[in-house]
């Protein structure tokens, strides 16, 4: 009897998740981001942004929300406005002339959903989906990680709501290889469910507590210009790996311990001739990254 009641209660709860409007008319993004100097003093800046639905709009025959972003929103030029479109559980975005899949909610775990977007396109493995009631509407959480790189932190992303990790309506932006900036959504709003706060503080409120970033030590790669050996110098034995990844987020290089001393070499005579980034992991956890001209 209460296994009946469960799979009630659990198909009584999936039929409802077909209802939900993504992006509705009156729907509101708070984003926090937190940004930390790349010089002295190394500080840390907050600052909020909000993206918002303005109207409903039909673009190639298909009805779309169109969605504003402040200006100090993150990379402002690619998502000062941004149309969305639902086609069941699926959720698409317009961008030049045609519609790509930004989620589907119909995956189910172990799934591999390709999310795209205008920068790059990433397999992201649905690891787990939470069942969740959020102001007394049961929602599903998808816990992701990302195809080429299952060890990195996983992603979250609420149905109806976006993500709540890195940029709600663009999460998976960034190339691999990479870790995602500290952009993570603040709150939500929309006329149906009301208002969700992730924070730890009011959304209307800004953060404005400053911290030190304690200084790394400083990675030089010469030349940047290169045929053979990339060479790589630091002050002390600071380094745990290195990697290599091409612009479009391939890995060229699997991690390497890469310098057992203070100056060492890698060999990308291999490499074909274009731009790529070398990834260094620190024995802290922190991450430097530099870019390298691969030449003939």
């Amino acid at each position: 009897m209460k296994y009946l009641i469960f799979l009630f209660m659990y198909t009584f709860s999936f039929d409802l998740y077909g209802q939900f409007e993504f992006a509705p008319l009156g729907a509101k993004w708070t984003i926090q981001n937190e940004f930390g100097d790349f010089f002295p003093p190394f500080q840390i800046h907050y600052w909020t942004t909000t993206c918002h639905v303005e109207k409903d709009t039909i673009i190639l025959n298909k009805k779309c929300s169109k969605i504003i972003a402040s200006e100090e929103a993150w990379q402002i030029d690619k998502f000062a406005i941004s149309y969305f479109h639902q086609e069941g559980q699926k959720i698409e975005f317009y961008y030049e002339g045609k519609f790509y899949l930004w989620f589907d909610f119909n995956a189910q775990i172990g799934d591999t959903v390709f999310s795209s977007n205008i920068d790059y396109a990433h397999g992201l493995i649905v690891k787990d989906i939470i069942f969740d009631t959020i102001n007394k509407i049961p929602l599903r959480k998808f816990i992701l990680i990302k195809e080429c790189q299952p060890r990195d932190s996983p992603l979250f992303i609420y149905e109806k709501l976006g993500s709540t990790f890195f940029h709600p309506l663009f999460f998976a932006s960034i190339m691999c290889g990479f870790d995602y900036p500290n952009i993570y959504l603040k709150c939500y709003s929309d006329p149906i469910i009301g208002t969700v706060n992730f924070d730890s503080i009011p959304c209307d409120s800004i953060r404005t507590e400053v911290h030190e970033i304690v200084e790394e030590p400083k990675l030089i790669i010469y030349p940047t210009l290169v045929s053979d050996h990339l060479n790589l110098f630091i002050d002390e034995n600071y380094i745990n790996y290195s990697q290599i990844f091409s612009m479009n987020g391939s890995l060229m290089l699997n991690p390497i311990n890469s310098i057992n001393n203070n100056k060492s070499a890698i060999d990308v005579s291999y490499l074909i001739p274009g731009i790529y980034i070398l990834k260094t992991t620190l024995k802290s956890g922190n991450i430097l990254v530099n870019k390298f001209i691969k030449m003939e």
